[in-house]
């Protein structure tokens, strides 16, 4: 079983870590359901972890419909952290017609052939996601799909999460995430036996600094 802690600061980082979390998501503006953090903070998790640090690319909050100077923004990120050592990135983008934007998801990753992406949970925004699942499959360095199956919380998207892990490739991860904390995380893995876990209080010791 991997856990992934999503977390803001370095501190939360440190205790995640310490807490026993496999890696962390690294995300700026959790309140706006995460954006691109500064370099800064970046930095000092690649340097002070031992843990994957996996970084959220998303220049603003509201929807996942993006420009072509925001893509390119997104592209600028990405390659100012990867010269700093950031190896592993969260994407995301959706046509105007509610859809995944799967042309712009492929030049992002294509970008960066050394990189490897999750698609974050813009797939849970989209009409018919599992659609786009052979699609995605044809991304080589899109590694994984972080999903709660469109529910508000995983248990309830449960069906939704395994029939995508049925669907992916292999070598490809589905990431379980929606309201999983240390307290439901045993039955979560239980009902959704997909390996990969995410959240915001998926250790106690996140429980307790966030509570």
């Amino acid at each position: 079983m991997i856990i992934e802690a999503c977390v803001e600061t370095l501190e939360e980082a440190l205790i995640a870590e310490k807490g026993g979390v496999d890696q962390i998501e690294l995300c700026a503006r959790l309140d706006l359901d995460g954006t691109t953090p500064e370099g800064s903070l970046v930095m000092a998790c690649l340097e002070q972890l031992q843990i994957p640090v996996k970084v959220m690319i998303r220049p603003r909050g509201g929807n996942f419909v993006y420009t072509a100077d925001e893509v390119q923004e997104m592209h600028d990120s990405i390659q100012a952290y990867q010269i700093r050592g950031a190896k592993y990135f969260v994407i995301g983008m959706a046509t105007t017609d509610n859809r995944l934007h799967i042309d712009q998801i492929k030049q992002v990753c294509n970008a960066f052939p050394d990189a490897r992406f999750t698609l974050h949970k813009v797939i849970d925004r989209v009409q018919d996601p599992l659609s786009a699942i052979p699609k995605l499959n044809g991304i080589p360095n899109l590694q994984s799909i972080l999903t709660s199956g469109g529910a508000r919380t995983a248990m309830q998207g449960a069906d939704q999460i395994i029939a995508m892990r049925t669907a992916l490739a292999p070598g490809k991860e589905i990431i379980a995430a929606g309201k999983i904390t240390a307290e439901n995380l045993t039955a979560v893995q239980e009902r959704i036996p997909v390996g990969f876990y995410h959240g915001r209080r998926i250790v106690s010791t996140l429980m307790d600094r966030l509570a």
